[in-house]
């Protein structure tokens, strides 16, 4: 089986079982690393953890001691880890302090950009509303940072079907990205599962006057045009 197999089962079909399964055929470090995503990916923190912490990646064993529910645990491993051994080590660091409303950390623009979208997605399926919250509301401290932080959080709670409080962030992402044709595109989609379709149009009109051949919007504005 191809490495091109499993990372097809792993990240476009999302079949995780089936790429679990194939990576124990498997023998080498780099199907290790696969196996141990499909088992983080399917919520088997224990036996991830064991595998991340063989294969020297302190980050992700953190990760799943604190989805695991092991926050102690995770500290103890981001907080001795040396920094240099990856960002997401770095990243973790601020991560558990923003978490608790602790702000002793400040993370880089790249951080933001690589691992906050992911984090608050994770704390939402997890079903760690709070600590999802105490990041939101972080926000302040990311903003001069990188300013797409409100277009990362909105996405992340579009996918997550708060329509409503998505609007709130769409808003202040206009503010820092007006010439933002993705922007525009999620604020279209944001409108359209509100059933507001004109203001969906007018979205899509602006994401294409930014960027005439952004194909998502082209696509969407072509099949939304169907029913308005």
């Amino acid at each position: 089986m191809s490495k091109g197999a499993i990372l097809n089962l792993l990240y476009v079909k999302k079949d995780y079982a089936q790429a679990e399964k194939l990576c124990k055929e498997q023998q080498g470090k780099e199907y290790d690393e696969y196996l141990a995503m499909c088992l983080y990916l399917q919520n088997k923190y224990v036996e991830a953890a064991e595998l991340f912490r063989s294969l020297k990646k302190y980050g992700e064993e953190g990760y799943c001691c604190f989805y695991a529910g092991d926050k102690a645990a995770a500290d103890k491993i981001w907080f001795t880890a040396d920094e240099d051994i990856s960002p997401l080590i770095r990243w973790a660091k601020s991560f558990s302090e923003f978490v608790e409303r602790k702000k002793n950390r400040v993370p880089t623009f790249f951080q933001i950009r690589n691992f906050y979208e992911n984090d608050l997605d994770m704390l939402l399926s997890n079903g760690f509303d709070d600590y999802a919250e105490n990041l939101i509301e972080s926000i302040q401290f990311f903003e001069d940072i990188n300013p797409e932080i409100y277009k990362f959080t909105a996405r992340v709670l579009y996918n997550h079907k708060y329509y409503n409080y998505a609007d709130k962030f769409l808003s202040a992402a206009k503010k820092y990205g007006d010439e933002d044709c993705e922007l525009y595109f999620l604020d279209a989609k944001n409108n359209i599962a509100q059933k507001r379709f004109y203001s969906a149009v007018k979205s899509l009109e602006k994401s294409l006057s930014v960027s005439k051949n952004y194909y998502p919007s082209k696509i969407l504005f072509e099949n939304l045009k169907r029913y308005c």
